[in-house]
């Protein structure tokens, strides 16, 4: 597989949150690419259990991830899309932005930080002044449409993981974007200060980690109505 340039990453509008503030360095994918790259054999294990389990580390070989046993015997290898060195452009939760003349086709808006941001040319887009009150409500659309000249978040893959999710550890559920928050309250005899996590909607967890797996689980169960939780399930999954 020859390495390609500019390929179109998904990520929720949390995420884009995390990834501006500069908090969201790591990302995990059940897939091992974009719709339509070959997913390279990780859906056939991640759907047989017994097989998911036998498998104990992944080392990668010239672009593939060779699966071992708890012997170290090689049982299996994958393809693995992501590369260390390919560019990404970032797909994200946008909006057409409508005046009271009607819509701006060379404006987009965004709904992690509510930006409004102009095409200058086919491969520049600006963030533009713009008081968001005076603009029609916008209608949000899903990442899956955004167009490319729309995006504003370019990425470089520096390293590629092949692993189980439940092998994530504090600092990686922390650079997945994980915020951490310290709530103040006081006891009889003195003020207290107590550290918990924070991920959109998901407050007041006492570990990074089990934010994370909240947040996981929340996303796939409505993306892919998943009955089961996939943290608790436990698959491999590729981390660019």
């Amino acid at each position: 597989m020859t390495l390609k340039e500019n390929q179109p990453i998904m990520f929720s509008t949390e995420a884009v949150r995390a990834i501006l503030a500069g908090r969201k360095t790591q990302t995990r994918r059940l897939s091992q690419g974009p719709v339509g790259a070959r997913d390279g054999g990780l859906k056939r294990i991640n759907n047989d259990p017994h097989l998911m389990a036998t498998l104990k580390t992944a080392e990668p070989i010239n672009g593939q991830f060779l699966l071992k046993d708890a012997a170290g015997k090689p049982q299996h290898a994958i393809e693995c899309f992501w590369r260390p060195g390919m560019k990404l452009w970032v797909k994200e939760v946008w909006s057409k932005v409508e005046t009271e003349d009607g819509f701006l086709d060379t404006h987009i808006r965004f709904q992690a930080d509510d930006a409004v941001y102009a095409r200058f040319s086919d491969t520049e887009i600006r963030q533009i002044a713009c008081d968001v009150k005076t603009l029609a409500r916008p209608s949000w659309e899903s990442f899956l449409l955004m167009p490319m000249w729309a995006s504003r978040i370019a990425l470089r893959l520096t390293d590629v993981r092949l692993e189980r999710l439940q092998w994530i550890t504090e600092a990686d559920a922390l650079a997945e974007g994980i915020d951490p928050e310290v709530w103040e309250y006081r006891s009889k005899s003195q003020q207290v200060k107590v550290k918990s996590y924070r991920a959109g909607d998901y407050p007041g967890f006492p570990r990074a980690v089990a934010c994370f797996a909240a947040q996981w689980d929340s996303f796939h169960a409505e993306r892919y109505g998943m009955e089961k939780p996939e943290a608790t399930r436990n698959p491999w999954s590729s981390n660019p």
